[in-house]
């Protein structure tokens, strides 16, 4: 504390010292989320847009505070200082406790429902002003101890507190404590990166000196109020460490509901739990007789072979429709009756619905409709192709009534409908393409995603 007053007095203009002290570490992990919050709503109500003064975060996983530490930060202050219309976010390299030089420079990538935070592939971007780029790497990230330029961390509060608002309303079901609760402390800085990306200010790293100091990116969790603010159902905060799920829509219907009001990519649970049914019912079913018995799409789920490539769904579709066919009888009730406990080891159940069943999980969080047939010629189906890693059938004539009745090339909601794709909040991170393009029709761009990052597992 005796350091920090010091450093706060070193020379600066109406300084303000925000320290809060826990005595275990699972109290730190959550409980210092709470303090860095409340410390930067005090900051917010006292700033304005103009505001030149400048707010140092020092790291909760600070591991070490001596004469260089202080050093370093002192001098990354005042670097900040001298260039703070160019540089709004600035930072450190790091020493972690086994005394390993981390470099905390990433590139964040927040797009349909995925967040992910890359290395670069030279390490870094180059400042565009010259007197900078001798000195400076720039980047999304930096170290977790860090100095904002304070109208630029007001920018951040104000955007956060309406995010929080606006989409945790577009979500259904209600909002409990336990979705306003952070899990660890580094939620708030993966918080601050994540706000800095979409008001486009970039953190540039000191190359002189470092922050003793762990990654903060170990540490953090995809919590539902993260999750939530942000519309994160998948994320990897580190190359190496597993990726974190965190499922928001919790059925198929809600997926294709929420898809179609507001034009974005289908949530990334939904389309993993179906492309799993898709792959194990199929599989099984193939697996009872592999000469016999075939797999037909129908419907809309036949364009997946024009833009899903062989393991996935295109990205804007909830539902699977197909055929499953055999070459001897089916009594379509007795036959699910009788395979309904291996089903259900299986992850799966079903529902009968007139001519067809759903076949669902058993957290009915995905649906997909089956038609049972037999006997029929499984051999007149020729033409073969993969759907979600599963070997599937088609006929020509099928292929050509698809195209006349679905226009695949348009790209379309709804089936027949005629809605061409566009995104309906701009500010989403799983925007589906524009391609209406203001009623101009289709641009340079070609009505598509930029590349494969859209797909589950890129």
């Amino acid at each position: 504390h005796d350091e920090l007053s010091d450093l706060c007095g070193a020379g600066l203009k109406a300084c303000k010292l925000y320290v809060h002290t826990m005595d275990t570490k699972p109290e730190v992990r959550a409980g210092c989320y709470g303090h860095y919050k409340e410390a930067m709503r005090s900051i917010a109500l006292g700033t304005t847009a103009d505001d030149h003064g400048s707010t140092l975060f020092v790291s909760p996983y600070a591991w070490r505070w001596h004469g260089d530490q202080r050093r370093d930060i002192q001098r990354l202050i005042r670097e900040q200082a001298t260039w703070h219309r160019e540089i709004p976010i600035a930072g450190l390299s790091c020493v972690n406790s086994s005394m390993i030089w981390n470099w905390p420079v990433r590139k964040l990538r927040l797009e349909f429902w995925k967040l992910a935070y890359n290395e670069y592939p030279t390490g870094h971007e180059t400042s565009p002003f010259m007197p900078l780029s001798q000195f400076w790497a720039v980047g999304d990230t930096t170290s977790s101890t860090r100095v904002y330029r304070t109208s630029a961390l007001l920018r951040l509060v104000l955007r956060l507190s309406r995010q929080e608002r606006e989409y945790f309303a577009a979500l259904p079901g209600g909002v409990d404590d336990a979705d306003r609760a952070a899990l660890d402390v580094a939620e708030v800085f993966v918080e601050l990166d994540l706000l800095a990306k979409q008001e486009g200010l970039r953190a540039y790293t000191l190359l002189q000196g470092a922050s003793l100091e762990e990654d903060y990116r170990a540490y953090a969790v995809l919590s539902p109020h993260l999750a939530k603010t942000f519309h994160i159902e998948h994320a990897c905060f580190l190359p190496s460490g597993p990726p974190q799920t965190r499922c928001l829509l919790t059925s198929s219907r809600a997926a294709a509901q929420f898809t179609q009001d507001h034009g974005v990519v289908v949530n990334w649970c939904t389309r993993r739990a179906l492309r799993d049914m898709f792959r194990t019912v199929g599989q099984w079913w193939l697996s009872l007789s592999p000469r016999g018995h075939i797999i037909v799409p129908v419907s809309a789920s036949v364009l997946n072979i024009y833009r899903s490539g062989e393991s996935e769904l295109f990205p804007w579709d909830a539902d699977i429709d197909a055929n499953f066919i055999a070459n001897h009888p089916i009594v379509v009730g007795s036959f699910l009756e009788e395979h309904r406990e291996t089903l259900k080891k299986l992850g799966y159940t079903f529902i009968f619905r007139g001519d067809r069943a759903v076949i669902l999980d058993l957290d009915d969080s995905a649906r997909m409709d089956i038609w049972l047939s037999g006997p029929q010629d499984v051999e007149a189906f020729a033409i073969r192709a993969r759907l979600c890693g599963v070997r599937i059938n088609m006929f020509r004539d099928q292929l050509e009534g698809s195209v006349w009745y679905y226009r695949p090339g348009e790209k379309i909601y709804g089936n027949t409908k005629g809605k061409l794709l566009h995104c309906d909040w701009k500010e989403h991170n799983a925007c589906l393409p524009d391609c209406v393009r203001e009623g101009r029709g289709i641009g340079k761009d070609g009505c598509e995603f930029p590349d494969r990052f859209v797909h589950l597992d890129v």
